[in-house]
């Protein structure tokens, strides 16, 4: 949970799911980030409903969009449930730490 307090320093493979580049994870930690524009006003459903669609339009399983926008957020792969953490984090947080992790991709 440090996560919360700290900001985190994820490493560029721990954001790359295994069977993606590093350039789509880019791509898709940008859409992510635009997703998450209404983050305090969305409920889990909301979220997860918003992340099936975008994961069904960007071509890849929900998992592979989920792992990296965690490794973004929480620095580890491994964490309490992503989407109330987001929502703790707030938005601003959110997506500064997503357009960090997409630039370490770049």
């Amino acid at each position: 949970m440090r996560f919360l307090f700290r900001g985190v320093s994820p490493k560029a493979p721990d954001l790359v799911p295994d069977r993606l580049q590093a350039s789509k994870t880019a791509e898709i930690l940008r859409r992510a980030a635009s997703a998450l524009e209404d983050l305090p006003r969305s409920s889990d459903a909301e979220l997860e409903a918003r992340f099936r669609a975008l994961a069904a339009e960007l071509g890849v399983k929900l998992g592979e969009l989920l792992m990296p926008v965690r490794v973004a957020v929480t620095g580890s792969r491994v964490s309490p449930p992503l989407f109330e953490s987001l929502r703790l984090l707030g938005t601003e947080e959110v997506q500064r730490r997503l357009r960090a992790a997409v630039q370490l991709l770049s």
